[in-house]
């Protein structure tokens, strides 16, 4: 059996909280313990000690100033603080300020996200393939007719701005180089 589970009621049966009718059985059992086990009769008797002791301590009779000076303490303690000094308000304000740096530190963060660098390809664009009408060049020892320049019937349609597409290794990085076929 442990003996754990008996020191409350031995402390119970020492106080003499069992005697009353309600708690006469419980009183039997730990009497039955206490007759039984050595270990709990010395634990009883020096629990019975410690009693009286307190008990003769306090057969002294307190001095009337004693009493005023308890009197006006536990009246200070029941006398609200003025705000400002009220636990609760400081603790609300400095859950408030930490909040408010809190939020403050994330939307910064949000403001000022770093943007990487751009990743560039390091290659060179292929040069624009110019179709140009080319003459046969006649065949040798001919001779070719020489005359007035011939005649310009229609001028040439305005050429379309070449478009370079540049693929990186990043997917969300695409390059467009747009060149002026003359040059400009």
């Amino acid at each position: 059996m442990n003996c754990r589970e008996w020191e409350e009621a031995i402390a119970l049966y020492a106080g003499g909280d069992l005697d009353a009718p309600a708690h006469r059985a419980t009183r039997l059992e730990v009497e039955r313990h206490l007759a039984e086990c050595p270990g709990c009769q010395i634990f009883a008797g020096g629990m019975i000690e410690c009693l009286e002791a307190m008990r003769a301590g306090h057969r002294e009779e307190i001095a009337p100033a004693h009493f005023t000076a308890l009197r006006s303490r536990v009246l200070a303690r029941l006398q609200p603080a003025p705000w400002w000094r009220r636990r609760w308000l400081r603790g609300a304000a400095l859950a408030a300020v930490a909040l408010c740096a809190l939020w403050l530190a994330m939307a910064d963060r949000t403001i000022r996200r770093p943007v990487p660098p751009p990743q560039v390809a390091l290659a060179r664009p292929r040069a624009p393939f110019l179709t140009m009408p080319v003459r046969p060049a006649p065949p040798r020892g001919v001779l070719r007719k020489t005359g007035p320049p011939p005649r310009a019937s229609k001028p040439a349609p305005p050429e379309e701005p070449l478009t370079v597409q540049i693929v990186t290794d990043d997917p969300d990085v695409v390059i467009y180089w747009v060149t002026n076929p003359k040059g400009e």
